[in-house]
């Protein structure tokens, strides 16, 4: 292309690579974007965008270049600076990103946005006090933001804080990153759309269909709290993704039954997700005993003969 020799040109050039860049289209991108930095160095949007590319081709160092010099010629930039504390994040420098994160709130304190990641960082970073209250701070302009109730909980867990967790603990089902079977399908739509709330009315004789999340020790943790519904009369059965979990969890006395297949799994009168376990059964601060498993017969019999045919155990003098 042609040298960008004025200012017209510039703007021209650069929206034509905003074009390019939100097309797909990086090289040519690029290519009007360094068309615009031979014009004007201290091109702040250019600066930026560029960085934004190298980002996503996963050339963190020269990003964190190029929007480094994007924020010296525009410092009062909160996106700029949050872009810098995303590329520091991602490319493992957690507690270097920080910083960054504190200066786009501090330069648009209404974002939302910002604060999450001010937060995540802090708790990436193992700072969850101040990590809860950077979470609190989006909640209280954005209620409804899942990705901060659920990082609040992960701290108010690390803290022991259990009783206050669960309730945020929630809103991981509306939050990304719940790892459901790949078969679930229909069967987690409805308890996906919208936090849970502990179970209410009499539970004597009603099917709860408990729904696996999470990996192995995970759905194991949640069991746990499955002794308290069964034991309020409710009928129990478990829905999992892994065929470990359903042999183990088949000989247990507090399920009814085991599927691996939802075409199998009976009309329920509740679905929940097995995260949700411990608020559905108001368990507080309490962590019930671990889940009663009983060993394959087959597989117990055979560490026996293995033990058998060892001889007799080795004992010190």
């Amino acid at each position: 292309m042609g040298r960008v020799t004025n200012e017209h040109d510039t703007a021209g050039v650069f929206e034509a690579a905003l074009r390019a860049q939100r097309g797909g289209d990086y090289d040519r991108a690029q290519q009007l974007l360094r068309a615009v930095l031979a014009a004007n160095p201290r091109h702040p949007d250019a600066l930026n965008n560029l960085g934004l590319i190298a980002y996503r081709a996963h050339r963190h160092a020269e990003a964190v270049v190029l929007i480094g010099q994007a924020l010296a010629s525009a410092p009062g930039r909160a996106a700029f600076h949050n872009n810098l504390g995303v590329v520091l994040s991602v490319s493992g420098r957690r507690r270097d990103a920080i910083a960054p994160f504190r200066r786009a709130v501090a330069a648009a304190p209404g974002n939302a946005a910002f604060r999450c990641n001010l937060a995540n960082a802090l708790k990436e970073c193992g700072e969850f006090a101040p990590a809860l209250e950077a979470f609190r701070a989006v909640t209280a302009i954005a209620p409804d933001y899942g990705e901060a109730r659920f990082g609040a909980a992960l701290c108010l867990l690390a803290a022991g804080r259990h009783a206050e967790a669960w309730p945020e603990h929630a809103w991981r089902a509306v939050a990304a990153g719940l790892q459901i079977p790949a078969n679930g399908g229909a069967l987690y739509e409805k308890v996906r759309a919208r936090p849970a709330a502990p179970l209410s009315g009499e539970l004597a004789g009603r099917h709860l269909l408990i729904l696996g999340e999470q990996g192995l020790g995970d759905q194991l943790f949640f069991l746990r709290f499955a002794a308290a519904l069964a034991s309020a009369g409710a009928a129990l059965s478990y829905f999992t993704g892994d065929s470990r979990l359903a042999r183990l969890l088949a000989r247990s006395r507090v399920l009814r039954g085991v599927y691996l297949e939802p075409r199998e799994v009976p009309p329920a009168d509740v679905s929940i997700l097995a995260g949700d376990l411990p608020l559905a059964s108001r368990s507080g601060d309490a962590t019930p005993r671990p889940f009663d498993l009983a060993p394959e017969p087959s597989a117990l019999e055979a560490v026996r003969s293995r033990l058998a045919r060892s001889g007799p155990p080795l004992t010190s003098a």
